[in-house]
């Protein structure tokens, strides 16, 4: 769903099934309407490179990493390979 924070107007809304996955469908619905977002917010299932690239770097982008998430420098090294 995508909605105006200060006029609380739906803008948009599109419910999924499990055939598409939410960047998928958050990119489809922002397809050329990024420009108008100031700040973007979402859950760990939008921390994709590909839908914060389509979001560009003019959108403030609010999203929390996954719950599994792990910092490069904490990833275990073996053999010489993360």
């Amino acid at each position: 769903m995508t909605s105006n924070l200060v006029s609380q107007e739906i803008l948009a809304m599109q419910l999924t099934g499990n055939e598409k996955g939410e960047t998928e469908v958050g990119s489809d619905m922002l397809s050329g309407e990024s420009k108008r977002l100031k700040t973007f917010k979402g859950d760990g299932g939008y921390d994709k490179f590909g839908f914060r690239k389509t979001l560009g770097n003019e959108v403030i982008q609010v999203i929390q990493p996954p719950k599994n998430a792990v910092l490069p420098i904490h990833r275990k090294v073996e053999n010489g390979h993360i």
